[in-house]
């Protein structure tokens, strides 16, 4: 039987740099961001279990907490591309 993990959160490069430049101290205010596993996808195929398939999910950093709302889609979808 396959086990998924629905709670496997990614930290997109792309937009981490720009929501960093919004607020430096991001990683203090959010200290989870920090683990590398998010944001390094050799390192999180390296532990990545057999048998066990994962939903990806980015990690809960609103661009809207910090942007208006037209700024906000614009980060976000260029973080996309």
């Amino acid at each position: 039987m396959s086990k998924i993990d629905v709670f496997a959160h990614v930290l997109l490069p792309e937009f981490s740099k720009r929501m960093f430049l919004l607020d430096p101290e991001l990683p203090e205010k959010m200290p989870f961001i920090q683990n590398s596993v998010l944001s390094d996808f050799a390192l999180r195929c390296k532990y990545l279990l057999a048998g066990i398939k994962q939903i990806i999910s980015y990690v809960n950093l609103n661009p809207e907490d910090y942007l208006s709302e037209l700024s906000a889609l614009l980060l976000t979808k260029k973080a996309n591309q």
